[in-house]
């Protein structure tokens, strides 16, 4: 393990976990909900608000895994993962995990849960690296099956570098030991690895930046869809002044998986351009924006 990236991942029973006082490591994961949020789960986390911010603020690769619940529908709790995390600021970023290690009504059924619950989570962040943490013996059980694809966190006890179970030929994370408040990982790489890997799932920005022309004439309204993750706002200009026309007043409604966030009377004028933030920009799907005005000015927009 010398030179690989190392880290600690930590549960509820941490409290709130002094990650400043925490050295050498290149990543930290933690909680973030069970189940469905029913009582009794401690879900959302009571420590996800504090140990988020906390790990990006020592500069740390940051991650954070849920529960599942074989007995509840697999992508229901996925979203309901998403969401609990998007709620204390989801970057593209940032590691989500799906802790696969309670039994169910047989093997077939947790490994079933468990593909509903990646297809779902790779489709509402699919710039987000996704993968599995299970046990050996609870994968070789079959409690994985068909999960070979997702990234793999292992979790074995022991000084020997594991191989991986199948349907795995490799793990991409390690979970070696503990100590009474957080469990020891390292990644199958250096720091600089790990970094690399995350950037591998980000968007390529340069291909996939859209611009173009809102359609003219007075409520006209243009639809723009938005790649997940690919942008982070809309910006709009015209050059009103030079053709001698009033400025472009537009209505731009924002979607993303909260639902419709409406910004009214966006004036557009010669004097610059003027932007309009995503609130979520890992799960903005569609813009739609309605003129206002008399329609008559040309307006550009840009997705960036």
């Amino acid at each position: 393990m010398a030179g690989n990236a190392r880290g600690i991942d930590v549960s509820n029973f941490a409290g709130e976990f002094n990650w400043a006082g925490t050295s050498g490591l290149s990543f930290g994961i933690c909680r973030a909900s069970q189940g469905l949020g029913a009582g009794g789960t401690n879900s959302p986390d009571p420590f996800l608000s504090w140990n988020w911010p906390q790990i990006k603020a020592k500069g740390l690769a940051r991650g954070a895994y849920h529960f599942l619940d074989p007995g509840l529908d697999g992508a229901a709790q996925a979203s309901y993962f998403a969401e609990t995390v998007s709620q204390v600021g989801l970057e593209t970023t940032d590691m989500l995990w799906l802790d696969n290690e309670t039994a169910g009504s047989s093997p077939a059924a947790v490994a079933a849960c468990a593909r509903d619950f990646m297809a779902r989570l790779v489709s509402l962040r699919p710039h987000n690296p996704c993968g599995v943490y299970s046990y050996w013996d609870f994968i070789t059980s079959g409690n994985c099956a068909g999960l070979g694809s997702y990234p793999l966190w292992l979790a074995i006890y022991q000084t020997a570098t594991p191989g991986a179970p199948p349907p795995w030929t490799e793990w991409k994370f390690w979970q070696w030991g503990a100590t009474s408040s957080y469990d020891n990982d390292v990644f199958a790489g250096t720091p600089a690895e790990l970094t690399a890997w995350i950037s591998s799932f980000q968007p390529n920005v340069e291909v996939e930046v859209q611009s173009g022309q809102l359609n003219n004439g007075a409520g006209a309204v243009s639809v723009v869809t938005v790649p997940h993750g690919t942008g982070t706002n809309v910006t709009f200009g015209c050059d009103n002044g030079l053709q001698g026309l009033p400025p472009a007043v537009l209505r731009v409604a924002i979607h993303d998986q909260h639902g419709w966030h409406v910004t009214n009377n966006v004036t557009v004028d010669s004097g610059g351009q003027v932007g309009v933030k995503f609130p979520d920009p890992g799960s903005t799907g569609v813009i739609s924006v309605r003129r206002q005005d008399a329609g008559e000015v040309v307006v550009g927009y840009e997705v960036s």
